[in-house]
């Protein structure tokens, strides 16, 4: 397969079948993986700060304190972003801010990954999504997020389809309530 050398040109090297950005700056290793890279402990901080957000979220949303967490929960996946600045900045500097992906459900399954041929990877792509995760294809990067959307549509249609069926069929006129229906779709969206 391929790596990038110290001047960021592909090798071709048979050793790995990754490609990962070999740079003495960001700390990357010819031919070291992205499980190897990305599994450190300032990385972990990331990931245990964007559940603990997400867990937030849940319990305020049904409170008036809502828009304080949610403001932190935007701030946490915006120090994600800083992970895709082309910008030097260390090994772990960019390990932290790649932790940050659990605030945007990065450990949700990628449904999607199958889609992709095992061997296609776009060489064009910038050293910063090449550090973080192979390219810039759009189901490699965040096919996680519309697994996630399809699983919540699926959830979601077929609650409101039972609540629909109580009120209607069984006449138990307290199951469906259009308003709350279309405000936990907007919530989610």
């Amino acid at each position: 397969m391929f790596n990038l050398d110290f001047s960021g040109s592909l090798v071709k090297t048979a050793t790995t079948n990754k490609v990962a950005l070999s740079n003495p700056i960001y700390g990357v290793q010819a031919g070291e993986g992205y499980a190897a890279f990305r599994k450190t402990w300032l990385a972990y901080i990331g990931y245990i700060m964007g559940i603990v957000l997400i867990c937030l979220h849940v319990v305020y949303i049904g409170n008036d304190l809502l828009y304080k967490v949610d403001n932190t929960l935007i701030l946490a996946q915006s120090i994600y972003f800083f992970s895709f600045v082309k910008l030097l900045a260390g090994k772990l500097l960019s390990q932290f801010y790649y932790g940050w992906i659990f605030a945007h459900f990065g450990f949700f399954p990628n449904f999607f990954i199958d889609t992709i041929p095992p061997n296609y990877v776009e060489l064009a792509a910038p050293n910063s999504y090449k550090l973080n995760s192979v390219d810039s294809n759009i189901i490699r990067n965040s096919g996680w997020a519309f697994s996630l959307l399809l699983v919540f549509f699926m959830c979601y249609g077929v609650i409101t389809f039972c609540c629909w069926i109580l009120s209607n069929v069984f006449h138990k006129k307290d199951a469906w309530h259009p308003r709350i229906a279309i405000n936990s779709l907007i919530a989610f969206v």
